[in-house]
């Protein structure tokens, strides 16, 4: 039974809409890109944490303002409110059209100062419930070059080599006020970030800017810590090797779901998109579900061992013939849904990318000691009492052997005295 004082809290109407209860499902907004989705929350199918502010951080070319698109796209497919803050004056309204977002139902804010994108949050959050927040998504791209109007001033005024950093200390205090502002909205919010290299011989390589209360009030914070490598198509006797793509690799940074430090590939592609599919061949095969065939020149075959193999003949019934470069899009996507949905891999994802609470949960959660008996609770007693006897007694014992070795001690030297005249 509940006490007196969580009973009267839980029946105060005032607090009803911010008392979580154990039955509230904590929802999620994917992008339609697994490899992403398993390290924003550790799971395959679940991605950014709605209500929460998420950040991915990124070197220029590598694709962050696409990853936002492309959960933008899938918000706006799940009936949510869409908002966009676009500092860079570079939002895409034609790949976002791609992605099939009706551009004239959502909101493009473009503006570099501070003080208006605050003036739009708090606009954009007057009047609406807690639960209405949550179905508001906001893609902020970017958070680096947003600037305080003080700084604007001051730079105009100063001249010479202080100008470039007059007043800087005001725009971090603005930042750090906005990154809070965000948060307390409780929308679902996708902040784009630049990263920079740390000159700093022991700190990591990759600086992300933008402030404390940025990092601390992130729910997840993605890296991608690589430059992207060439992709390119395999040469043969008749065509050479041509680029058709690059290849990052993201890193979570801090994550309440899925486990930090964790990492997977991604694979831009030339011609626009993300490959969806890309990274996942690796996990199934270390999970189990797929085995891989190599067959000389006719490349790599998957098959799913629990069924593509009549168990009674062992025949093989249907494989899959895997290439990096050129696959048939129709047969990578139904082979790959057929992995994803599989109990086994997910068991597999779940297990590598998200923290395990059961290694702690068993000394938090156990059964409470029985309550002791009279008789129990007499014999308790009398132990302290005996304990405490004890201990009383030991400091004197001490102190009367200090006293008995200083005594002959004392005996020696005076002997030695003695002696010596």
């Amino acid at each position: 039974m509940p006490s007196k004082l969580i009973a009267k809290l839980k029946a105060n109407k005032a607090f009803e809409e911010n008392i979580i209860s154990k039955n509230e499902q904590v929802e999620y907004i994917g992008s339609g890109i697994p490899v992403l989705d398993i390290l924003f929350s550790g799971m395959v199918n679940h991605g950014i944490k709605k209500g929460h502010m998420t950040e991915i951080a990124a070197p220029s070319t590598m694709g962050k303002s696409l990853i936002g698109l492309y959960y933008l796209a899938t918000a706006y497919h799940a009936g949510m409110d869409c908002l966009v803050v676009s500092s860079e004056g570079a939002f895409n309204f034609k790949l976002a059209q791609r992605l099939g977002v009706n551009t004239d139902e959502i909101v493009v804010f473009e503006s570099k100062f501070i003080h208006q994108i605050n003036e739009f949050v708090t606009n954009a959050q007057k009047g609406l419930t807690r639960k209405e927040r949550h179905n508001v998504f906001l893609l902020f791209d970017s958070w680096g070059p947003i600037i305080s109007l003080q700084r604007v001033e001051a730079i105009e005024k100063q001249t010479g080599k202080d100008a470039p950093t007059a007043d800087m200390g005001q725009t971090a205090i603005k930042k750090n006020e906005l990154a809070k502002l965000i948060n307390a909205s409780e929308f679902t919010s996708l902040i784009i970030n630049h990263v920079y290299d740390s000159l700093e011989q022991y700190k990591d390589p990759k600086n992300i800017p933008g402030g404390c209360e940025l990092y601390f009030n992130s729910d997840a914070i993605v890296l991608v810590c690589t430059n992207g490598r060439a992709y390119r198509t395999k040469k043969t006797s008749t065509q050479n090797a041509s680029k058709i793509g690059k290849i990052a690799t993201a890193q979570i940074k801090k994550g309440r779901d899925g486990m930090e430090d964790r990492k997977c590939e991604y694979r831009i592609l030339t011609n626009g998109g993300i490959d969806r599919w890309y990274g996942l061949v690796e996990d199934a095969l270390a999970s189990g579900v797929a085995v891989e065939i190599k067959r000389g020149n006719q490349g790599t075959f998957l098959h799913r061992p629990d069924y593509d193999i009549d168990k009674e003949t062992g025949e093989l019934l249907r494989e899959f013939r895997w290439t990096d470069d050129d696959t048939d899009e129709c047969n990578t996507q139904a082979f790959m849904e057929q992995i994803i949905s599989d109990p086994k891999f997910l068991a597999y994802i779940e297990k590598q990318y998200m923290y395990d609470v059961s290694l702690f949960a068993k000394d938090l959660v156990g059964e409470m000691p029985a309550p002791l008996t009279e008789e129990e609770q007499t014999k308790k007693k009398a132990r302290k009492s005996k304990l405490k006897e004890e201990a009383a007694a030991t400091p004197k014992n001490i102190s009367d052997e200090i006293e008995a070795v200083q005594e002959e001690t004392a005996a020696e030297i005076a002997a030695k005295g003695a002696k010596a005249k």
